[in-house]
Order: structure tokens, then C-alpha cells, then sequence
């Protein structure tokens, strides 16, 4: 076993002695902890990148999904429910530097979101839609049709 020499200060050193405590096995479980923590510590830092990309990960693939379903109810919503104005009006709002569509504007948008059933339930109640990933998939699939049907007439 390794000798270590530590100083103590008088004071602690005479309360040590005087209450018959020996100081060897206090002093190694201590600094095993200590030591323990700093492992753990450095572990976190040299690890800290590839938990920052897995947690980036679960980030852009909820974004992913979310774009992905505005994208599918963007589309169905021109194809079966918007008239040409609407669509216009939705690549005007693109164009510009918009953050979020009043349904107001688009009553036929906001009748087909209040009727999608239990899982856009939480769209029923929404007066305007954010912008966010939802929202810009939404009209990326509602320009699309546009963009198609425009190349038909």
C-alpha cells in the first residue's frame, strides 16, 4: 500500500488525536469518492457530444414527423377542400415572412381541420396555426397541389 503524507490544520489534527479517530481509512473512503466523482465528471464532458446529437436526434425526428403529417393534411385539405383563392392567398402568406395563418381568412381550412377526428382533435380549437414544423409542412403540401394543378389549367 502507497504512503501519502497529508497536513492537517493544528487545530483539526488535535481533535483528531484526541478523539481517537484513525484518519487513514476516513481519508481513503473520502478521496475514493472524490475520485469517483471526477471520473464521472470527466466521463460526462468526453461523452457530452454524442449525447447532444442522440437528444438532436429525438429533436429533428418529432420535427420530422410533424412536418411530415402538415405535409399529408396540407395536401389533402387543397385537393379535396380549398378553392383557387384560398391557395393563393396561402402562396402569398409563403412567400412573405409569415408566422401563422389566421383561419379566419381561410374558413374552408378551418372547417376541414375542425373535422379531422380524434387525432388532430387538439387542431378543433386552434384559431390560427403557428408557424412550426406542422404548419410548414402544411403548406409545402398545400402548394404542391397548387403548383401541380396550376401546370393542368
Amino acid at each position: 500500500m502507497a504512503k501519502l503524507t497529508i497536513y492537517l490544520p493544528d487545530d483539526l489534527a488535535e481533535a483528531v488525536r484526541a478523539s481517537d479517530i484513525s484518519p487513514s481509512p476516513i481519508c481513503q473512503g473520502a478521496l475514493a469518492r472524490v475520485v469517483k466523482k471526477m471520473e464521472t465528471m470527466k466521463e460526462t464532458r468526453s461523452d457530452i457530444d454524442r449525447v447532444a446529437a442522440r437528444l438532436a436526434a429525438t429533436r429533428n425526428e418529432g420535427a420530422d414527423r410533424e412536418t411530415a403529417a402538415g405535409h399529408i393534411l396540407g395536401a389533402t385539405w387543397a385537393r379535396e377542400h380549398a378553392d383557387l383563392r384560398d391557395l393563393e392567398e396561402l402562396a402569398d402568406l409563403d412567400q412573405g415572412y409569415w408566422v401563422s395563418i389566421n383561419l379566419d381568412g381561410f374558413p374552408s381550412l378551418e372547417s376541414y381541420l375542425a373535422s379531422l377526428g380524434d387525432d388532430y382533435e387538439w387542431l378543433s380549437h386552434v384559431k390560427q396555426l403557428e408557424r412550426g414544423p406542422f404548419t410548414l409542412g402544411f403548406v409545402r403540401g398545400a402548394l404542391e397541389v397548387l403548383v401541380a394543378a396550376l401546370a393542368h389549367m
